[in-house]
């Protein structure tokens, strides 16, 4: 199986998933590719960016990491529950004098513990991805609620929780923001708030990981997946037992 996997523009990405304990991921200039925001329950997650202009977000913290050509690399410490997403700076934010904004991308992601499941995670979450619409698929609309399923199981079963709300941001420097806070105390968007969409987006993908079960269907496919990386995955529950 072919360790590259390639996407298309306008959301431009290359995943070279040759090493098991690490992912390396290239954004061409032009790319509008995002992580999107999710947190990790039972990861500790790096980013080290080798090249390149990226914005990372932590929870309501965003900056730009800069590394010119030459330069060390820049790691990224993101702790277990901290709300992240990251890609490509806008040109307005990249260092002009080293003409960031045409450079690629290139970040490593790792995890603590690195135990393999990052990689297994891009594997089946790009194939899915990727698929073509089944010819005899009743209607185009209906496969991408399919899809959106599919990619709700492989979050749920290996450990990538999409903020699918976000209502920090939504009320941010809002009166609604004001008066909650009024009611609630200063503390109420990183907990209450925080805690009523983390608690949505569990809810969320516990659902679909229920209907895929009774499915049939789990996180990892046969053939998603190269075979070493499969057979762990069995042994730790994860397979998927039917593919479409």
């Amino acid at each position: 199986m072919d360790s590259i996997i390639t996407r298309q523009p306008p959301a431009s990405v290359t995943y070279d998933l040759s090493h098991p304990a690490q992912t390396i991921i290239t954004l061409p200039a032009g790319s509008t590719w995002s992580s999107g925001l999710h947190f990790h329950r039972s990861h500790d997650e790096y980013l080290v960016v080798h090249r390149g202009s990226v914005r990372v977000r932590l929870d309501s913290r965003v900056e730009t990491v800069n590394v010119r050509p030459g330069d060390a690399p820049i790691e990224i410490a993101v702790p277990r529950g901290v709300w992240h997403d990251w890609g490509r700076a806008t040109t307005s934010h990249a260092t002009s004098d080293c003409d960031l904004a045409q450079e690629d991308v290139v970040v490593i992601e790792r995890t603590d513990p690195a135990d393999g499941e990052k990689t297994v995670f891009f594997w089946n979450l790009n194939t899915v991805i990727l698929q073509q619409t089944p010819w005899w698929f009743p209607a185009r609309r209906m496969w991408d609620w399919w899809v959106t399923f599919r990619l709700f199981v492989i979050f749920a079963e290996l450990d990538n929780v999409p903020v699918m709300l976000d209502v920090p941001a939504l009320v941010a420097g809002t009166w609604l923001q004001g008066a909650i806070c009024r009611l609630l105390g200063e503390a109420c968007v990183e907990r209450w708030v925080r805690g009523m969409d983390e608690s949505w987006s569990l809810l969320v993908l516990w659902v679909a990981q229920l209907i895929g079960h009774t499915l049939g269907l789990g996180a990892v496919g046969r053939k998603f997946t190269p075979l070493e990386a499969y057979q762990e995955s069995v042994a730790t529950g994860k397979k998927g037992k039917k593919e479409m």
